[in-house]
């Protein structure tokens, strides 16, 4: 906005200047005429991007006499088409076959085709108009450093091929592909951790010039730019005239072309009221290398790493250029805590992604390759941040065509940041379509999966799950199937496994919600929970390695696990020493890889129900790679994106969930290099036995700022416990980087706060917390002396804890020539478990959302439980609130205020002994939408909607349900019951 103003979905007025803008264009500030001349023209474009630079060209191109006029917000090319990384490449092609899948081949022909030729047109254009802007012919590199990805990249290639043999008329991509494998991509790109690349011919830019002369050009035809000219409002009159209301007055025109991307929501409100396109800020950073950086694997290439969550793309400022040799590195939005996403302000850049961005070359290059002697303006080889605003749809596609109901209103947004591999020949689409007088039919070459109607409807399509999921209702999934092993990194040597992902960026993928796979006319259902993990476990073969398709409710799988009412837990903790070796600071001897795989292969020999990985990081894949435990949390990445914590279990899960340290401390190392923090999840022993297990890697070193840091970790996890783990049977195992005589670290909270024993205390040194340091040897002769690796639990009036056996297991982790595998000792603890002699608890049932609550405490402090006098529901559509009054005139309840009431009061000699839960999804969360309450008698009180997916819950014989426990907002996201003895 000029002025100064800012409201918020709208162009700042004064943006970061990014490195292409730098000297401003001459037409940076230009207005063709001093006033908006008073007329109603035939077209208004809103926006001076390359989608509004190349609309207006290729409108005047056919005919130069039309009236066209362009509103710019700022200075002209000021938004991402100016602030851009420089790319012109077909990058996509990794997406032909989610877009085959969800849309049809010969969809995902057409935007192949879209693509590719829009990159074709940029250079044909370049040439044609001696346009003066560094263009340069390059190699560009999709590039693998994960095992997982590079095989899931192959998997891309073959299905594109396989397309090509099975499709009559199908000539291929024409953008040739080179595949790279291990060793040649690391000679031929530098980064020694890659596993392969795939290479393409492609282009690199200054965008900002390329714009700016499209203008230019299209002024000649007769365009009428008005700069720094914002437009507020966009309405039509009862006449079918729009009307473009503006700081400088209101410009009248028959149609409205509206390029405005990120800014498109600000303008129409029916577009923002269905949430499908999402703004958020992009950054970049110029950078110069060191001395010591190979020029060969900088100048002629671009590219990036494809399967990291940062998005991360970088080319170089070609010879004989301003800025010669300058990289230019983009990316990093997962190292911000808002992911960037929603936010319009270009105005400042975002420290942390900055602070990323700068040191990300000598991530994947390696420091010393990178170097540190460059000659930016601070002498740290930085020379410019800025940052641009980009937006999103969940399909990945742009939003092209016309406005339906709406005749007269254009749209050509929603690039997705891709937009110079997409604008020019979108914006030739909508020309064609508004010159032809045939209303809103789009040609016939262009894809309809990227017309602008579907914005109203549900996508075919949601890979971008993390944006979208509750804010569009979605809960839309991609299936991913192994070759070895899967994404989530489940053994399939014999079988594929199917998971199902959500892409945090485009390529990087977690598990979403319950889908089922059609495959013929049989339903498949994978039961996947938001947080990574299967609910039930399954086993299938497919030809094919990715797949596509709305979720739809989950069906039951499999026959019920057989109540069980005690057993034993076995644990293990151990840190693996996985950091890469450039920050390698571990003293283990041997080959890291082998290491790595040996411990993987030792987790499954020695049967260890659950283990708590800390520092798996960069070895993550060949720890997998001989594991066979049948459920395993997903990588978060490598070093500088995860937090190195993993776990494997022969037990599912109902949640997974990563947290990030709110204080971190660099005074004794690197700790603030990865998102160190806590992992947790409730892990379902048998039906209705839950133990909510907490991993944490907590801050290092020993002086007085990590202390305090490690002070606030460990009271972090402590207040989370309180947070998620009420009534609940507690495992907190993991690195401290803590001791019992470092006072100030407070590794005391666990038990003053929590109420939970240290095994170590408790079966090894008779209960005594240690006053005296007593260090260990690697490995370790005897369990008397203290690591900073440490287990704590407490058991829960449901399910009772008794650690029964502790030990260092340090000789089972050893190498043939005695080393130790890591630099640190496991251990490795025994439990009993049983269910509670006076309450227990239900399944749990519902989605993974909500606030944490249990009747459990309060129950338990009863002694002796009253029976049920009353019940009481409240719902419509679906379940709002729940509540019970016992004998003894006390009452729970949970819920919201929201739909109609329904009761059941019981008799003296009547229990409520049975239950029916219902759910389903909304606003993209799962809820429970229905419940039933049945008595001993056989009386019920139902309330809310049943679906096709429904649980019913019996109390044990001679018990009764007498409170819940789950998780609520307004309404009730999940459920179990609490049972009593009658």
């Amino acid at each position: 906005m000029g002025g100064g103003n800012n409201p918020p979905g709208f162009p700042h007025s004064n943006p970061t200047v990014s490195y292409w803008q730098d000297p401003p264009h001459k037409i940076a500030n230009h207005r063709s005429t001093e006033t908006i001349p008073d007329q109603t023209w035939e077209y208004v474009i809103v926006g001076s991007g390359v989608s509004g630079a190349a609309t207006a060209f290729k409108l005047l191109s056919r005919d130069p006499s039309l009236k066209v006029v362009m509103l710019e917000a700022r200075t002209a090319a000021s938004g991402a088409s100016g602030r851009n990384g420089g790319h012109c490449r077909p990058g996509w092609w990794s997406h032909f076959q989610l877009y085959a899948t969800a849309f049809g081949v010969d969809e995902a022909l057409k935007f192949e085709a879209l693509e590719e030729g829009t990159v074709q047109d940029i250079a044909d254009f370049v040439r044609e108009h001696e346009v003066d802007n560094d263009f340069q012919d390059l190699e560009t590199a999709d590039i693998f450093v994960t095992a997982e990805g590079w095989e899931e990249a192959m998997a891309k290639l073959e299905f594109r091929e396989e397309v090509r043999r099975k499709t009559a008329g199908d000539r291929g991509s024409q953008v040739k592909k080179t595949v790279l494998h291990k060793e040649e991509a690391r000679r031929r790109l530098g980064m020694p951790d890659a596993q392969g690349a795939i290479v393409y011919p492609a282009h690199a830019q200054n965008p900002y010039l390329l714009v700016c002369r499209m203008l230019e050009l299209a002024m000649e035809k007769g365009l009428n730019l008005q700069t720094n000219t914002p437009a507020l409002a966009v309405k039509q009159d009862d006449g079918g005239v729009w009307t473009v209301d503006t700081d400088r007055g209101t410009v009248r025109a028959r149609n409205v072309v509206l390029a405005t991307n990120a800014y498109s929501n600000s303008l129409h409100a029916g577009l923002a009221g269905t949430k499908f396109l999402i703004p958020a800020r992009s950054q970049v950073a110029a950078l110069r290398p060191g001395k010591s950086m190979d020029p060969n694997f900088l100048f002629g290439h671009s590219g990036g790493p494809c399967d990291v969550p940062t998005g991360d793309y970088f080319m170089t400022a070609p010879r004989g250029s301003r800025g010669e040799g300058d990289v230019l590195w983009g990316g990093g939005r997962s190292v911000s805590e808002t992911s960037e996403v929603g936010i319009t302000d270009d105005s400042t850049v975002n420290e942390h992604v900055a602070s990323y961005l700068h040191r990300a070359p000598g991530i994947f290059y390696g420091a010393d390759k990178w170097g540190r002697d460059g000659d930016g303006e601070g002498g740290d080889g930085v020379v410019r941040d800025w940052t641009g605003i980009t937006c999103y749809t969940p399909d990945t596609l742009p939003l092209v065509g016309a406005a339906p109901g709406e005749p007269g209103l254009w749209m050509t947004i929603g690039m997705n940041g891709h937009g110079m591999a997409m604008a020019f020949r979108c914006a030739e689409a909508l020309v064609q379509t508004m010159l032809s007088g045939k209303g809103a039919d789009m040609p016939d070459w262009f894809p309809k999966c990227m017309r602008l109607e579907r914005a109203w409807e549900k996508p075919k399509l949601n890979v971008r799950t993390a944006w979208f999921a509750e804010l569009m209702g979605l809960v839309d999934c991609r299936l991913v199937l192994g070759i070895g092993y899967d994404r989530l990194g489940r053994r399939s040597a014999d079988y594929a496994i199917a998971s199902i992902s959500w892409a945090y960026d485009m390529q990087y993928g977690m598990v979403m919600s319950q889908c089922v796979v059609s495959l013929g006319d049989a339903k498949v259902p994978l039961g996947y929970d938001r947080y990574e993990q299967p609910q039930t476990p399954f086993k299938m073969r497919f030809g094919i390695s990715s797949w596509a398709m709305p979720a739809v409710a989950l069906a039951a799988v499999g026959g019920a696990v057989a109540q069980a009412t005690s057993g034993s837990l076995n644990i293990l903790t151990l840190n693996v020493a996985g950091l890469p070796p450039i920050l390698n600071g571990n003293d283990v001897p041997g080959d890291k890889a082998t290491n790595s795989r040996n411990i993987g292969g030792k987790l499954s020999q020695y049967g260890y129900d659950l283990v708590h990985l800390q520092e798996d990081f960069n070895f993550h894949a060949y720890i997998y790679e001989t594991n066979k435990h049948p459920f395993r949390t997903a990588t978060s990445g490598g070093v500088p994106f995860g937090s190195g914590l993993n776990s494997v279990s022969n037990y599912d899960w109902i949640d997974f969930e990563r947290v990030k340290w709110n204080v971190c401390e660099n005074a004794s190392g690197a700790d603030c290099l990865t998102p160190k923090g806590f992992t947790f999840m409730r892990l379902r022993v048998a039906e209705g036995v839950y133990v909510d297990c907490y991993n944490l890697h907590a801050d290092a070193g020993s002086l007085e700022a990590d202390m305090k840091a490690r002070n606030a970790n460990l009271r972090q996890v402590s207040d989370a416990i309180k947070e998620r783990s009420e009534g609940n049977a507690v495992l907190v195992f993991g690195d401290t980087n803590s001791r019992y005589t470092r006072i100030p670290d407070g590794i005391t909270v666990f038990r003053l706060q929590n109420g939970m024993t240290d095994p170590w205390v408790e079966l090894i040194r008779g209960g005594v917390e240690p006053t005296q340091e007593s260090l260990c040897s690697n490995p370790s002769t005897t369990n008397s002396c203290e690591t900073v690796d440490k287990v704590f639990y407490r058991s829960s009036p449901t399910v009772s804890l008794k650690a029964k056996e502790w030990s260092y297991a340090s000789t089972k982790f050893l190498q043939d020539n005695g080393d130790l595998l890591s630099d640190h000792n496991p251990i490795a603890v025994n439990f009993d478990w049983a269910v509670g002699a006076s309450l227990r608890k239900s399944d749990e049932f519902g989605g993974p959302h909500g606030t944490f609550f249990s009747d459990v405490p309060a129950l338990a402090a009863k002694g002796r439980v009253p029976k049920v006098s009353a019940i009481q529901f409240r719902g419509a559509n679906r379940l709002d609130w729940v509540s019970v009054t016992l004998a003894d005139g006390s009452s729970t309840a949970h819920g919201g205020s929201g739909g109609k009431a329904s009761d059941l009061a019981l008799a003296a000699s009547e229990f409520w002994t049975g239950a029916t839960l219902c759910r389903g999804q909304r606003s993209g969360l799962t809820r429970n939408f229905y419940i039933k309450a049945t008595t001993s008698t056989g009386r019920t009180v139902e309330s809310g909607t049943t679906t096709g997916d429904c649980q019913n819950f019996t109390a044990p014989a001679g018990w009764q349900i007498v409170g819940f426990a789950g998780r609520k907002g307004d309404e009730l996201d999940r459920l179990s019951f609490v049972y009593a003895p009658q």
